[in-house]
């Protein structure tokens, strides 16, 4: 059983690709877990679809003591999934996928929210920064070398995803449109929401070709 302390986040970081085999994952998932499975067209993004479900499953189970497959989880208004079940402290986790590659983040009694990328050179970044981003982001981004700046744009996205999914409110056009260039490139820590919320912000050190970001109630 992991131990978890309310001053701590933990982050893990799982390659999707090299774990037990598949039907040993499907084996712990709920019944509705294994339904949406089988809408995936494709056979990697269902295995990747299960696995990342599996190792949730057996992540939650590692800090509450209990066997995976009892593990009951509801999803809120916005399709964050939550636990359904248990007491005492709250366990709040969040995860994110790319590709082959998963993040879970697990807290006490605070939201947290996390968020990977892996860089894709078909990606018309400046396309997206021009219809979502501050303008100051903008030309912070600019101010980047050519080659550097796809980096930087994902610098910007994934702290503001990481946001938004500890929000736990979906899509906010709002707040990809707020400035966050102090936090991105001045080095602060904290950002201050709309509802007044304070934020831990921490961008996460990957390979060069993923970028994270984590976001943790102050």
């Amino acid at each position: 059983m992991t131990l978890l302390t309310a001053d701590e986040v933990h982050l893990w970081l799982a390659d999707l690709g090299s774990v037990e085999p598949i039907e040993a994952c499907r084996s712990v998932l709920s019944e509705e877990e294994q339904a949406r499975a089988a809408t995936f067209r494709f056979d990697h993004d269902r295995q990747h679809f299960i696995t990342r479900r599996a190792i949730l499953r057996r992540l939650v189970g590692n800090y509450h003591g209990i066997a995976p497959a009892r593990i009951e989880f509801r999803n809120d208004v916005h399709g964050k999934p939550q636990l359904g079940t248990g007491g005492g402290r709250t366990l709040q986790f969040n995860l994110s996928s790319t590709e082959r590659w998963a993040m879970y983040a697990f807290a006490l009694d605070r939201r947290v929210g996390i968020d990977v990328e892996r860089a894709r050179s078909s990606v018309d970044w400046e396309e997206i920064a021009s219809q979502f981003f501050h303008m100051t982001e903008l030309a912070a981004i600019r101010q980047a070398a050519e080659k550097l700046r796809y980096q930087e744009f994902l610098s910007y996205w994934t702290m503001k995803e990481a946001i938004m999914k500890a929000r736990g409110t979906g899509l906010d056009r709002a707040l990809l449109q707020t400035d966050i260039t102090s936090v991105v490139r001045d080095g602060r820590k904290e950002f201050i929401d709309s509802d007044d919320v304070k934020w831990l912000c921490t961008p996460i050190a990957l390979d060069s070709d993923l970028k994270a970001a984590l976001a943790s109630e102050a």
